[in-house]
C-alpha cells in the first residue's frame, strides 16, 4: 500500500489501559520516536498507572476525540483486563475505529477487549490468553470463532495478520510493534 499525504497527517491512537504494561508502551513510543508518525496517548482517567508503579498522563482527553484525525488504534496490555473489559468508556473508545478502515492492533490480553467491543469478530486474531480468559469476560464461542492459538503462530513473529488487523502474543513485542511499522508503511530514520 502507498502512502498518501492524508495518511502521513493522520496519528495514530494510542490507548493506554490503568495497570498497563509500561515495558509496551515505552517499546511503542521508541519505535515512533524513529518515525514522522505522531500520536495521541488516550486513557480512561487524566493519570494511569502501570503495573510496574510507573505513571503516565494522557495527551487528549476521549471527550476530544475526533476519528477524522486518526488512521491507526494500538492498545497498550493491561495486567487487570477484567477492569478494562468492564470500563464502558474504553470499550465506547474502540467501537469508534474499524478494521476494515483503520490499522488496528493488540497484544498480549488487550485483543480481549477488541473482541469485547465487537470490531473484531469474523476477523482472524490471537492473544496472550487461554479459555478461562474468554469464559471469565464473557466472551462466547460465537465471538472466539476467529481465535487462532498462540501456539500455532510461528515463533519468532507470535503475530496474525488479518488485513489492517495486527494481533499476538506480547512475547515478542518488538517484533510486533515491527509488524505493524511495515503494515502501516511507516519509515524508521534510525540514524
Amino acid at each position: 500500500m502507498k502512502k498518501t499525504e492524508a495518511m502521513t497527517d493522520k496519528r495514530i491512537a494510542i490507548l493506554v489501559p490503568e495497570s498497563f504494561y509500561c515495558a509496551q508502551l515505552s517499546e511503542v513510543l521508541s519505535m515512533l520516536y524513529w518515525s514522522t508518525k505522531k500520536y495521541d496517548i488516550f486513557s480512561p482517567q487524566e493519570l494511569v498507572v502501570s503495573e510496574e508503579g510507573l505513571t503516565v498522563r494522557r495527551t487528549k482527553n476521549p471527550r476530544e476525540f475526533s476519528l477524522a484525525r486518526y488512521d491507526s488504534l494500538l492498545v497498550i496490555d493491561t495486567a487487570d483486563i477484567d477492569t478494562a473489559a468492564e470500563d464502558s468508556g474504553i470499550t465506547a473508545f474502540l467501537r469508534c475505529f474499524n478494521p476494515e478502515e483503520h490499522f488496528v492492533a493488540a497484544a498480549g490480553s488487550a485483543p480481549l477487549l477488541l473482541l469485547k467491543a465487537g470490531i473484531i469478530e469474523g476477523k482472524h486474531f490471537s492473544a496472550g490468553c487461554d479459555s478461562s480468559d474468554f469464559e471469565r469476560l464473557g466472551i462466547t464461542e460465537e465471538q472466539q470463532k476467529g481465535f487462532v492459538e498462540p501456539d500455532e503462530l510461528d515463533e519468532e513473529k507470535m503475530v496474525i495478520a488479518d488485513g489492517r488487523l495486527l494481533t499476538g502474543s506480547s512475547k515478542r513485542y518488538r517484533g510486533f510493534i515491527m509488524r505493524l511499522c511495515a503494515l502501516m508503511d511507516l519509515e524508521l530514520d534510525m540514524e
